[in-house]
């Protein structure tokens, strides 16, 4: 996967401003991306909203959530 300066850029910029909600259950925690249409209901242990800073570091999150948004060469 290759990436563009501008394409990290707006990936960063992304990442910065994400907020995610945090699910722990079944002694597994998951995630996800809020849209900012509110909190779903959960049935949880644990659940707390988050920012994508928190839960994941760029490198990881540009593999796990940028991978469809770029053109692969």
């Amino acid at each position: 996967m290759i990436f563009t300066i501008n394409q990290i850029e707006e990936a960063w910029k992304r990442y910065c401003n994400m907020q995610v909600l945090r699910v722990l259950k079944n002694g597994q925690w998951r995630i996800k991306i809020l849209n900012g249409q509110g909190i779903p209901r959960v049935d949880a242990t644990r659940a707390e909203v988050r920012t994508m800073r928190d839960v994941y570091d760029f490198p990881e999150y540009l593999r796990k959530h940028e991978n469809g948004k770029t053109k692969k060469k």
